[in-house]
């Protein structure tokens, strides 16, 4: 049986840390969508994703085409991490579903040779379907918004850490922390393991603080005077200030003092020194959001701040609890709206929005990732032209005073 994960029309629902990241790379608790359906379910054979971002995934390895010769498990690569054990007890034919959505489904070769022919994130779930002879349907199976990230994530940490921990891959340092023989910890740090594990594989200078459930990725410094509670910080990352129930993927840099609650941050961004985001209203009430239109309830009153890939906050930065900031958009002073892509944004200060530059959001990425020791990557600076064409639109109404609103 052949394992194909795609992605569906959640791409635009899950913007913007879905903008310029494959789903197969949203970080949820201790691991990405890739890594947990490796563990669960398997190996992919083959994923179906976007079209700006078909090279960025093939430089990786992973096939974007093939023609299947035996029965396909379709997985949504947006599926709720709960939901993969559903997945396993598919009969031929089946799909699983959840709000409107397919979670998972079981087709022939003929079924899924159709589908793949014919994909596109917006048709996938129509394809499926039409090709399915039964249906089931659960609760709950896949993630729709970007804040069904966070609490989502925070709940399966602390079982993912421990996961890892009964490995075998860390040295247990002191109770309930765990290193990597890449980890480098100087003196006077102190770890917290009362509420979770401690996964350690970077660096922590002296005097910084973690307490569990916290991974710490290979390659990543936590600096001097450093706070981390509840959060997972992938490889190369920068770290300082304090950091509270969120999520850093590679890459991205929060060196400076400042607060960084509740939010997801995607790869590649800076956030300048004194950036705070507001993770709670004055009122103390849930959080609503504009998507697509629609006014929805987060049903959370703690949320920060959505980082999409390449973005970049200035010095003394305030963030809105729930905004939204674009791709590779730049942003500085009080930031109570979402930002759309490859924008610079001062509006408090003043200053009329202005569309950034193709050239200059690819000589950023190239000297970031020279910083990080990496060579950039042509699927990276291809889908990063595409996705500006794409939402040149957007920036077009924003400029005319139609925008996405907190």
């Amino acid at each position: 049986m052949m394992l194909i994960c795609f992605e569906d029309h959640s791409t635009e629902t899950l913007r913007p840390i879905s903008e310029l990241t494959p789903l197969l790379d949203l970080v949820i608790g201790g691991f990405t969508q890739l890594e947990r359906i490796r563990l669960k379910v398997g190996e992919p054979h083959l994923v179906l994703v976007r079209k700006i971002l078909s090279l960025k995934v093939e430089e990786r390895g992973l096939r974007t085409e093939e023609v299947p010769d035996e029965p396909a498990l379709f997985v949504n690569m947006a599926i709720n991490p709960k939901s993969l054990g559903s997945t396993l007890s598919l009969r031929k034919g089946e799909a699983l579903i959840s709000d409107g959505k397919v979670v998972a489904a079981l087709l022939s070769a003929r079924n899924a040779e159709e589908v793949i022919s014919n994909y596109s994130p917006e048709n996938i779930t129509r394809l499926i379907l039409e090709r399915s002879s039964s249906r089931r349907s659960i609760d709950r199976g896949v993630i729709s918004y970007p804040w069904d990230v966070c609490p989502l994530g925070l709940d399966l940490l602390k079982e993912d850490l421990r996961h890892l921990v009964r490995s075998g891959w860390y040295d247990e340092l002191s109770k309930g922390v765990y290193v990597s023989k890449s980890s480098k910890i100087e003196d006077h740090v102190v770890f917290d393991s009362r509420d979770g594990p401690v996964i350690v594989e970077g660096g922590l200078e002296p005097f910084s603080y973690v307490r569990g459930p916290c991974f710490i990725g290979k390659g990543s410094i936590i600096f001097s005077g450093a706070r981390i509670e509840c959060s997972y910080l992938g490889g190369v990352v920068r770290a300082g200030g304090e950091i509270s129930c969120s999520i850093m993927a590679p890459f991205s840099n929060n060196r400076h003092f400042g607060f960084l609650g509740h939010s997801y941050v995607s790869s590649w961004v800076n956030i300048g020194a004194g950036t705070a985001t507001s993770n709670l209203k004055n009122t103390y009430g849930n959080i609503r959001k504009v998507v697509q239109g629609r006014r929805v309830d987060t049903g959370l009153n703690k949320l920060g701040c959505f980082m999409a890939p390449h973005s970049k906050l200035s010095i003394g930065t305030m963030i809105l609890g729930g905004v939204f900031i674009g791709t590779a958009s730049h942003v500085m002073g009080f930031v109570l709206e979402d930002v759309p892509p490859f924008t610079i944004y001062a509006r408090t200060l003043g200053y009329n929005l202005v569309e950034l530059e193709i050239d200059s959001a690819i000589r950023t990425y190239h000297r970031m990732a020279r910083r990080r020791g990496v060579s950039p990557s042509r699927g990276e600076e291809e889908a990063l032209k595409k996705f500006f064409e794409i939402s040149m639109e957007e920036r077009s109404n924003v400029k005319k005073g139609r925008f996405r609103s907190t």
